[in-house]
C-alpha cells in the first residue's frame, strides 16, 4: 500500500513536471488565465535591457536617457528612480518588469501585467529609446516594436482563432493538473468520478476563460483591475467544483467522503492556480 502511494504521488508529481517544461513559451499563464503581454523585438541592439513603462500621475524629476554604465545592478538603480514624460517604471508584484536580451528577442509577461504601457530598451552603451503609448486590447496580447523607428503595435491577426485555441488548452492543462492531485487524494478512477471531473472542469475552467478571453479586456480601461477580477473569478470556480464534487465524487467503497472531496477541490484549484501564476518565471 505504501509503495501505490509512493508511485502515485510520483505520477502526479510528473504531471506536474510535464505541464512546466512542455508549455511554458506559448501558454505559460493560461491555467486559470492571467493577462499576459509577449513582446518581440526588431532592429534590436545586439546587447540590451528591455523595460515596460506605465503612466503616473505623479510629477518628478525627468530622468537623462543615457546611463554611464549598463548592468544589472546600474539598470535597477536607474529604474527606481526613473521618470519621464509621465512614465515611470513599474515592478510587477510576481516577478520583474524588466529583461535582459536573449538571441530569440522575444519576451513574456505574465499575471500582473499593465493595460497601458511603453516599452523602454536600453543598449549596452548605454543608449535608452522609448515606444509609442498602446493600449492592450486582448487579455493575452502580442506585440511588435521596432526599435529602430520606436513603433510599437500590438498583432491583432486570427484573434478569435488565438481565442478559442487558448481557451482549449487552458482547459486540457487544468485537467492534467487536476487529475494528478486526483490521484494523490487517491479517488478510484471509476467512470463516474473521471467525468465528474471533466465535467466540473468544463464548466468552471471554461466559462471563467471564455469570458476573460472573450469580453473582458475588450474595454479594459472602463472595468475593474485584473487581480481582483481574477481572484472574484476564482472564489466562482472554487464554489462551483466544491459543490460539485461534494455531490459526485465517491471513494472506493462506493460512498461520499464530503470533508476530502472539498478538500480535494481546494487542494486542485489552488495547484493549478499556482502553476498558472509561476510558469512564466520557470
Amino acid at each position: 500500500m505504501r509503495d501505490r502511494k509512493l508511485s502515485t504521488c510520483l505520477l502526479a508529481i510528473l504531471f506536474f513536471i510535464t505541464t512546466l517544461t512542455a508549455f511554458t513559451q506559448d501558454i505559460s499563464a493560461d491555467i486559470g488565465p492571467k493577462p499576459s503581454i509577449e513582446l518581440h523585438l526588431e532592429n534590436a541592439p545586439s546587447d540590451y535591457f528591455i523595460v515596460l513603462l506605465a503612466p503616473t500621475q505623479e510629477a518628478k524629476t525627468e530622468s537623462p536617457l543615457r546611463l554611464d554604465q549598463v548592468n544589472e545592478d546600474s539598470v535597477a538603480a536607474y529604474l527606481e528612480t526613473f521618470y519621464h514624460e509621465g512614465w515611470i517604471y513599474e515592478e510587477g508584484l510576481v516577478g520583474k518588469n524588466y529583461k535582459q536580451s536573449n538571441e530569440d528577442q522575444s519576451y513574456r509577461w505574465g499575471y500582473m501585467v499593465p493595460s497601458y504601457f511603453k516599452v523602454m530598451v536600453i543598449a549596452s552603451d548605454g543608449s535608452v529609446s522609448i515606444s509609442n503609448e498602446v493600449e492592450r486590447q486582448e487579455f493575452n496580447a502580442t506585440f511588435t516594436y521596432d526599435v529602430a523607428t520606436g513603433k510599437l503595435t500590438e498583432n491583432l491577426a486570427n484573434t478569435i482563432e488565438k481565442r478559442w485555441t487558448k481557451v482549449a488548452i487552458c482547459f486540457v492543462l487544468t485537467l492534467l493538473i487536476e487529475f494528478g492531485i486526483f490521484l494523490v487524494f487517491a479517488f478510484p478512477k471509476t467512470k463516474r468520478n473521471t467525468i465528474s471531473v471533466v465535467v466540473a472542469n468544463a464548466i468552471t475552467n471554461i466559462s471563467m476563460t471564455t469570458y476573460l478571453l472573450w469580453f473582458y479586456d475588450w474595454n479594459p480601461r472602463d472595468k475593474m483591475s485584473p487581480i481582483f477580477l481574477i481572484l472574484v473569478l476564482e472564489v466562482y470556480v472554487f464554489i462551483v467544483e466544491m459543490i460539485l464534487y461534494a455531490i459526485l465524487l465517491k471513494d472506493k467503497d462506493g460512498k461520499k467522503d464530503i470533508s476530502k472531496n472539498i478538500k480535494y477541490a481546494l487542494a486542485a484549484n489552488a495547484a493549478s492556480l499556482l502553476v498558472g501564476i509561476l510558469i512564466p518565471y520557470v
